[in-house]
């Protein structure tokens, strides 16, 4: 991640705007104030997904356990019925 100071990042907002869409950089820009990060709205979107998703009690574990199973089946080391439904 590229860092710049909010002067460069004014000089340069548009070519940072067009290189965050079009290659999914992402940019630190500084200032007395603080610093923000700059990404792609779609990466934004995305880990606020995936944070709302990871936050939810139980749901990790449920897609991990139908990911074993679905593993083991598709190696065939499970063939009971039982197993089936979780996939």
């Amino acid at each position: 991640m590229k860092t710049l100071s909010v002067e460069e990042a004014k000089q340069q907002l548009e070519t940072l705007i067009a290189s965050s869409m079009n290659d999914h950089d992402h940019f630190r820009v500084t200032s007395d104030e603080g610093t923000v990060v700059m990404i792609p709205e779609e990466t934004y979107n995305n880990i606020i997904v995936t944070l709302e998703l990871l936050s939810t009690p139980g749901l990790f574990d449920s897609i991990k356990k139908k990911e074993v199973i679905k593993t083991l089946a598709n190696a065939d080391l499970l063939d009971t019925p039982e197993h089936a439904e979780v996939m």
